[in-house]
């Protein structure tokens, strides 16, 4: 199985990518800064550098999965608040065949989270 990964630089991202690295998991690392390139290489990853407020839907081509831990700063300000956090996760679930939302903080449970099941801090979106 192939994974892409999105935000693999962030908080959240980059402990995705050690324990992807770690289980010998095969993965895409999604980046905006060329800088970070050497780093992914060294976990065995496939980096590849994308706007998210673009269209990178050819990023995740051959993938089987997506794990979208990306995630916008408040000092960016509303509108890439709005292309990171609601469009660029409306275009990784259009692309992906099986797509895993991560959040820092706290998440509502998902849709598919029975009601009285503990707090999941992910969702997954069968396609």
């Amino acid at each position: 199985m192939s994974i892409a990964l999105i935000g693999a630089t962030g908080r959240t991202g980059r402990l995705v990518a050690e324990k992807l690295h770690r289980a010998g998991i095969p993965f895409r690392a999604l980046l905006r800064d060329e800088a970070q390139r050497a780093h992914f290489e060294g976990l065995d990853a496939s980096p590849v550098i994308v706007d998210l407020a673009q269209d990178f839907c050819a990023a995740l081509a051959g993938v089987h999965a997506v794990i979208f831990a990306a995630g916008s700063a408040e000092t960016e300000g509303a509108e890439k608040e709005r292309q990171i956090d609601r469009d660029a996760i409306i275009k990784a679930v259009n692309c992906a065949k099986r797509y895993v939302r991560t959040a820092s903080s706290s998440s509502a449970p998902c849709w598919h989270t029975p009601p009285n099941a503990p707090q999941m801090h992910f969702s997954i979106t069968p396609r």
